[in-house]
């Protein structure tokens, strides 16, 4: 956290709302590369649509965090691939438009699932802020089932072994059972990080039904799960990932 006066509470809060805010940001990222991959002007609008969301999220979220001294300079521009704490799903880019679906649909539960948390904060902008999000990323989910409906139908395999991959993936981001909660026990949220686990498995699980096909658990390794960035990894943003995301010629957008 910036260097200003703050309690452990404020550092919890700070980070996972940093956490939520970088994932929105890098999944932005991935729908601006992958625009070029839509299958008709309705694909376009939608990843276009989503892609914006993102970003006006991801900066919404970054204002908030001014409070605590983040500036927009740092959120935006001058932090390095180290310092981006995006969910660890992102690192690897999508192999396949079924799996841009399926990681899109997973990512979207996950940061809607932890997001929704703080929909009755004591925290009038925040709660405010959380159900505005929560509502847009309906949206989404209307565009992303489907799409899983259409791949159930014709690349059912494919899609359920990407979808078993890539929840093993989202997992890591609620760090292992037993792991340390620290915004719960300092009052910062009143759901438990595996209650919210347990809740996105749910969703995910009663998504996969509704468009027919099944979604098989598969735990990936998440010991070395980091409380503050909620990443498995340590090494930030994978390089190219990172050049092709970051926001460049900072000289012609910095106030």
């Amino acid at each position: 956290m910036p260097d200003v006066q703050s309690t452990p509470a404020d550092q919890a809060r700070y980070d996972e709302i940093l956490c939520i805010a970088d994932t929105k940001l890098v999944l932005a990222g991935w729908h601006m590369i992958t625009i070029p991959n839509g299958r008709a002007i309705a694909d376009w609008n939608a990843i276009c649509g989503m892609m914006q969301a993102h970003y006006g999220h991801a900066r919404a979220l970054y204002a908030y965090l001014a409070r605590y001294g983040l500036t927009r300079a740092d959120a935006e521009w001058n932090r390095s691939a180290m310092e981006i704490r995006s969910a660890d799903i992102l690192d690897k880019p999508p192999s396949s438009w079924t799996d841009l679906i399926v990681s899109t649909h997973l990512v979207e539960r996950a940061v809607s699932t932890l997001i929704c948390a703080y929909q009755d904060d004591a925290d009038d902008q925040l709660a405010r802020l959380a159900g505005k999000i929560r509502a847009e990323t309906e949206f989404h989910f209307s565009y992303l089932k489907g799409w899983l409906k259409v791949l159930a139908s014709s690349r059912r395999e494919e899609l359920e072994r990407l979808a078993t991959s890539r929840t093993g993936a989202m997992l890591q981001w609620w760090g292992p059972d037993g792991s340390q909660d620290t915004p719960h026990a300092l009052g910062q949220r009143q759901l438990t990080r595996k209650q919210m686990r347990s809740a996105f498995l749910g969703d995910a699980r009663a998504d996969a039904v509704a468009c027919g096909f099944t979604l098989r658990e598969e735990s990936a390794p998440a010991a070395n799960w980091h409380q503050p960035t909620m990443r498995v990894s340590r090494e930030g943003l994978p390089p190219r990932l990172f050049e092709q995301i970051r926001f460049k010629n900072t000289e012609l957008a910095m106030p």
